[in-house]
């Protein structure tokens, strides 16, 4: 594999005619120093900085040693054998980036090994450079056509060798480096501009969910003023309105007639609705507002206990409450008891005209969630209106059938909804209702505001 040379290393301080290895050959009588620097100075010159691994096959021990001094001195690896069978070993071995190859060797024709070479699976594309004391024509021609990349005559200049040889490898290898690497560049530029791209879109919405953010705080903030307001404003005026009508009928009933009693305590009853509404309006907005405190809690435990409020409240009913026992969540026990005391009173309500009223609770667990189920036998409801259910003020019964303010759901629905969970219902007129809510089991923890 190519390494990074060290051509540009600080060379030795003792000049290289006195190294050991300048006892080799001088070539065409260049003083063997001078071809190495020469040699180094092709590749630096050819702007190649990349070690390969060549092959040097030839007879002669005097080019063997020379070739190698000359690619060693640019920074390559070789290996070097003396036949075609020593060249096969050594392809066997690791097949290397470039081949020097004699033309004339003991036990055979270095152009038939290269037709060999051509047509083999591993060295088919290895660059070769012919070397032979043949110069005539034919003999570069025939070398040319099967398949050699250049053809040098003997005496040579290493020099020359290795700046040949430093440029097939750069335009094998090194052209395909250089597209590589600007393929990679104009890729990392293309991811760069569309990371810039994305970091700028990413920075637009939060800029963007940051004014949303705002603008719901200041909502809720609004909100919260109005709610205060309607506390303390709105509440006064009503208790003023059924107080006074009360009296005014305990002292001045008498004088009023049938009619006029029946109006005053339409009034009342007014100002009595009015109230409840104020009271439901108040509850939803605190559910809203609450810090949810996330805890085990026992819904089973709940619902026993506000079932046994509604009994006190109504003990002439009869009603069949089942229980399953060990339904326990992660959530808000005070948020999770509204839940249950607004579907259970709802179930309590709506099966108050039948004499086999049946109240059911149960759960079953859905992977980090359990889901628990409020069952009733009561009057039901049409599906066609089910979307209206959770909706605040909404009511599918008539007031004088049923009484409530239709915000107990709604205040439900809230409360799931910030414990990550959802609610739903399934009914049919006359045939009850089963109320249902999502909220984390005990290995959960999801909560929202």
């Amino acid at each position: 594999m190519p390494k990074a040379l060290n051509l540009l290393d600080k060379p030795s301080q003792k000049p290289l005619e006195s190294q050991p290895e300048a006892r080799f050959h001088d070539v065409a009588g260049v003083p063997r120093a001078e071809y190495l620097h020469e040699a180094r100075a092709a590749v630096l010159r050819a702007g190649y900085d990349m070690t390969h691994d060549v092959l040097i096959v030839d007879d002669s021990l005097t080019v063997r040693m020379n070739l190698r001094e000359g690619f060693r001195a640019a920074g390559h690896h070789t290996v070097e054998c003396a036949t075609i069978a020593g060249g096969r070993t050594a392809i066997a071995k690791q097949v290397p980036d470039l081949i020097v190859l004699d033309v004339l060797l003991p036990d055979g024709d270095g152009i038939e090994f290269l037709v060999e070479l051509r047509a083999s699976s591993s060295a088919a594309r290895v660059p070769v450079i012919l070397l032979s004391t043949k110069a005539e024509v034919k003999d570069r021609l025939r070398g040319r056509t099967v398949g050699a990349d250049d053809y040098v005559g003997k005496p040579y200049d290493v020099a020359d060798v290795v700046a040949r040889a430093t440029a097939l490898l750069r335009g094998r290898t090194g052209l395909g480096d250089m597209l590589k690497k600007d393929a990679e560049t104009e890729s990392a530029y293309r991811i760069g501009d569309a990371r810039e791209a994305l970091m700028d879109e990413l920075s637009r919405k939060n800029d963007a969910l940051s004014l949303h953010a705002a603008e719901v705080q200041r909502l809720n903030d609004e909100m919260r003023m109005f709610v205060d307001a309607v506390s303390h404003d709105l509440r006064q005026p009503l208790r003023s309105m059924a107080g006074f009508s009360e009296l005014l009928l305990d002292e001045y009933g008498g004088v009023l007639d049938e009619r006029g009693r029946h109006y005053l305590k339409r009034v009342q009853a007014g100002a009595q609705r009015m109230g409840e509404l104020v009271d439901g309006l108040l509850a939803l907005s605190r559910v809203s507002r609450k810090t949810i405190d996330l805890r085990r809690v026992r819904l089973d435990t709940l619902a026993l206990r506000i079932l046994a409020r509604l009994r006190d409240a109504e003990p002439h009913r009869t009603v069949d409450a089942r229980i399953q026992p060990d339904i326990e969540v992660f959530a808000d026990p005070d948020l999770m008891e509204s839940v249950l005391e607004n579907l259970l009173g709802n179930a309590w309500k709506f099966t108050s005209k039948r004499s086999d009223a049946r109240v059911e609770v149960a759960a079953t667990a859905a992977e980090t969630q359990i889901v628990c189920h409020v069952r009733d036998n009561g009057e039901g409801f049409d599906m066609t209106y089910a979307d209206k259910l959770f909706g605040a003020f909404e009511r599918l019964h008539a007031a004088s059938e049923f009484e409530g303010t239709g915000i107990g759901l709604a205040t439900a629905q809230r409360i799931v909804h910030r414990h990550g969970g959802r609610i739903w219902a399934q009914s049919a007129p006359g045939q009850g209702a089963t109320f249902s809510f999502s909220v984390p089991g005990v290995g959960g923890t999801h909560a929202s505001g």
